[in-house]
């Protein structure tokens, strides 16, 4: 057996607490081809499922608010759509929705990556980085979102980001690594509050390696500062920002002045200052975490069987919209390959425990949040959860034996867990369909109506962000104004559009070819 496969093949002691050192020679060139290879497939997957333009909901909103600088709805998302609005300017041709659409294939692919540097640096094995990086990238949720404007794997990438730098910085114990990983960190949880749940699990890391790094006072202090800046930046963007006289703010400035009158614009510099941080920390929808768990126990045993894969044995309308198969459980997490994995880990990897801890921890911290949350979309938001797995999966594949058959043979079955999923959900999460073509096709129709001067679109969230996309960027109408609301809204912004434009159109639920009807001229 050749050298560079031998050392790629037997990696560290078992019987060794710390880290492996970071590999030199033929073994670091056999690192970066694992890690080019990573990246080239799962980038090139995701491209083959990429959505080919404008979507709906939050994805549209996202679309619309990062070229006009905007801001999305609680808790604003000012990082990413900072980073949308860089995106937008690149030459990269096609059009803006699309090119959000590319940010999230980039961010899904960086953050497999992540999480393979992360793996292989703590086990010393390429293989071990290959099944925990794929096995993420190719779970329901994680490949979902990064096929589509969305805002989970964005931040996802800069979660596995920190967890990269930390394992650096207990390799080495240079500063610059900490607070590189507590800068990401922030980023994460200063712009997606929802992700403190997972905090206590970096807790568990930091005390299984406090004799290993050195954590100085003024390492801690200034490490503190660093992972509050991201979340300054989030609300000083947003004073900014909101602006009524900008065409991102403007109408929903209006909605809310008809809708709640002065109260709902702050009159102090503190009041002002105060909405921000309560809208920046998600608050402002913290309402939804209190409706009724009636359900609860369906949905915690509905979840434990998305995620192992035993909702495979039901049928499915698979041509049901995608989202609708989502919500209703018919991806899979892990996978049953997966989670064996994730469990062998726990039981073989225990010299490593710091890790250990920090995989269940994220997801059981995450688990909570969906289980607390409980609103309708609460499966999106368990991202997390599937990283904390899919590390545990790559700790599970690495393992101490000496090279033999019985190694590539193990090896071998542990990549069954990523090729599964593969196979499994790239029917599901497909968002190059004839279908979504259709869609974009009729979009483009939309943005070319000749809609009046000065006309008013009135509608629920949903379509309303299609018609701001369709209207403020593709069809550069800033004259035509487009109000969201909920159905009790409706009729209260439909009477004070009919008294202030010509021309007022109604939108119905779902945005299709005969989604508009018109209700003006006023009188």
């Amino acid at each position: 057996m050749n050298e560079p496969l031998q050392q790629e093949l037997s990696g560290p002691s078992a019987e060794k607490d710390s880290p492996p050192p970071p590999p030199q020679g033929p073994k670091k060139w056999h690192a970066w081809v694992g890690a080019g290879g990573l990246a080239a497939v799962v980038f090139a997957v995701y491209l083959m499922t990429l959505h080919p333009g404008l979507a709906s909901g939050d994805s549209a909103e996202l679309q619309y608010c990062c070229p006009l600088l905007g801001i999305c709805h609680p808790p604003g998302y000012q990082i990413e759509v900072t980073v949308g609005y860089l995106f937008c300017h690149l030459p990269l041709g096609g059009q803006l929705a699309w090119r959000i659409n590319l940010m999230m294939a980039v961010s899904g692919t960086l953050g497999a990556l992540a999480l393979y540097g992360t793996i292989r640096r703590i086990t010393g094995q390429i293989s071990a980085g290959l099944v925990g990086a794929g096995t993420l990238a190719f779970s329901s949720m994680y490949w979902a979102h990064a096929t589509l404007a969305e805002v989970y794997v964005f931040y996802g990438m800069f979660l596995l980001a920190a967890l990269y730098a930390l394992q650096r910085f207990i390799e080495t114990n240079k500063a610059l690594w900490l607070y590189l990983g507590v800068a990401c960190l922030g980023v994460a949880v200063g712009d997606r509050a929802s992700e403190l749940f997972i905090l206590p699990a970096f807790l568990f890391l930091g005390w299984a390696y406090r004799k290993k790094v050195h954590l100085s006072w003024r390492r801690i202090a200034t490490a503190a500062v660093i992972f509050v800046l991201p979340f300054m930046f989030s609300v000083t963007s947003y004073l900014i920002h909101q602006d009524p006289s900008r065409l991102a703010c403007r109408d929903d400035a209006i909605r809310e002045q008809v809708l709640h009158g002065e109260a709902a614009f702050p009159k102090t510099a503190a009041a002002r200052l105060a909405a921000a941080v309560r809208y920046c920390l998600g608050l402002t929808w913290i309402d939804n975490a209190t409706q009724p768990h009636i359900h609860l126990k369906a949905d915690a045993t509905q979840y434990a069987l998305q995620l192992s894969g035993l909702n495979l044995v039901e049928n499915y309308n698979f041509h049901a919209h995608l989202w609708n198969l989502l919500e209703g459980h018919a991806g899979v997490g892990v996978g049953l390959p997966g989670l064996v994995l994730a469990l062998v880990a726990t039981v073989r990897q225990r010299r490593r425990w710091g890790w250990i801890l920090l995989g269940w921890g994220f997801f059981v911290g995450n688990s909570a949040f969906y289980l607390w949350h409980h609103c309708p979309d609460s499966l999106t938001f368990t991202v997390p959860g599937l990283m904390g797995l899919s590390l545990l999966a790559g700790l599970g594949t690495a393992n101490g034996w000496r090279p033999s058959r019985r190694r590539l043979v193990y090896v071998a079955t542990c990549f069954i867990a990523p090729v599964f999923l593969l196979m499994t959900n790239f029917p599901l999460v497909s968002r190059s369909t004839i279908e979504e073509y259709r869609l974009v096709r009729w979009s483009d129709a939309m943005a070319a109506m000749p809609i009046p001067p000065n006309a008013v679109i009135i509608g629920v969230y949903g379509p309303a962000m299609c018609y701001r996309y369709l209207y403020y960027i593709q069809a550069g109408r800033p004259d035509i104004k487009v109000m969201a609301g909920s159905e009790k809204d409706i009729p209260v912004l439909m009477d004070y559009s009919v008294k202030h434009s010509e021309y007022v159109f109604l939108l119905s639920r779902i945005p299709t070819p005969t989604a508009t009807q018109q209700v003006g001229p006023s009188p």
